[in-house]
C-alpha cells in the first residue's frame, strides 16, 4: 500500500460537487473512446500543488485543492460515479485517509470504521492545459457581477430547459443577454479589448460561476473557439468553456 494521505473534512464533497459536470457521461462517445474522460483526474503540478481536473473535450475544469493530498509522479483519474457514491458515504465532518494499492489500480478510503474502495481507470488523461486562456494573454476579457450572471442563467434554464443557450450580443457600448424569440436582458458588462456576439450553455456557465466566491468573474477570450472563466482574486480555479456556433441558433 503507498500512503495513506489524508484529506481534509468536505474536500471530498467539495470535488463531487464542482468538477462531475465537467467530465463526459460514462456512456457517452468520448468516454468510451478515452475513458479518463468519465472521471476526475488528479495530480501534482509544477508549483506542488494538487491539480483536480475533468473534461469532456469541450468544456474542462482545473482546480488546485488545497484541501487534498495526492501522490507524487502518480496521474490518475476516478470515475465519476466512484467520486459522488464515496461523498455520500463518507462524512464531511471528518477527515479521510488515501491509500493506492500497489498496482496502483485501486484507491482505499478510510474515516472512522467506514471504508471503501475505488477502482482507477485505464488510459492517459487528455492534454488540454494548453486550451485554457491565459490571465494576459487575452485578446479581450469580459467582467460580469457573478450573481447577475447567475441569475441570468437560471432564467435561461427555466425557459429553454433543453437548449439553454446563452447568447450574449454587443448593442452600441450595452451588452444584451438573449433567448432567441423568447428573452433578453441588459447585463452590466466590462468589456476589455475586442468585443463580439458570442453564445454559450447556460447551464454550465451557472455551474462554473457558482464555484467561485467572488464578486467579479472574467471570461477571457483568445479565439473563437473557446473561451475561460477566472477571477481576479484567485488563480486556484478555472474553466474552459467551448462556444456554441452563432448560425445554429
Amino acid at each position: 500500500m503507498v500512503g495513506p494521505l489524508t484529506w481534509k473534512a468536505g474536500a471530498l464533497q467539495a470535488i463531487s460537487i464542482a468538477l462531475p459536470p465537467f467530465a463526459a457521461l460514462s456512456a457517452s462517445t468520448e468516454a468510451k473512446r478515452n475513458p479518463n474522460l468519465g472521471g476526475v483526474n488528479f495530480s501534482i503540478d509544477e508549483k506542488g500543488e494538487v491539480a483536480v481536473k475533468a473534461t469532456n473535450t469541450y468544456r474542462a475544469i482545473v482546480v488546485n485543492a488545497s484541501g487534498c493530498s495526492w501522490f507524487k509522479g502518480i496521474t490518475a483519474s476516478i470515475p465519476v460515479e466512484a467520486i459522488t457514491g464515496l461523498a455520500a458515504i463518507f462524512s464531511s465532518d471528518t477527515e479521510i485517509s488515501v491509500g493506492l494499492n500497489e498496482n496502483q489500480t485501486l484507491l482505499v478510503f478510510k474515516s472512522g470504521l467506514t471504508t471503501a474502495i475505488s477502482r482507477l481507470l485505464v488510459g492517459k488523461y487528455p492534454e488540454i492545459d494548453d486550451r485554457f486562456v491565459t490571465k494576459g494573454d487575452e485578446v479581450a476579457k469580459w467582467t460580469f457581477d457573478r450573481m447577475e450572471l447567475i441569475e441570468v442563467c437560471r432564467r435561461i434554464k427555466k425557459l429553454a430547459p433543453t437548449k439553454p443557450n446563452l447568447v450574449l450580443r454587443l448593442n452600441g457600448s450595452k451588452v444584451i443577454a438573449e433567448l432567441k424569440n423568447v428573452f433578453t436582458q441588459q447585463l452590466g458588462v466590462v468589456i476589455e479589448g475586442e468585443g463580439q456576439d458570442f453564445a454559450v450553455n447556460a447551464e454550465y456557465i451557472e455551474v462554473a460561476a457558482s464555484l467561485f466566491r467572488t464578486e467579479e468573474v472574467q471570461l477571457l477570450f483568445i479565439n473563437e473557439f473557446s473561451l475561460t472563466l477566472v477571477a481576479e482574486e484567485t488563480d486556484a480555479l478555472k474553466v474552459l468553456m467551448g462556444q456554441i456556433e452563432m448560425n445554429s441558433i
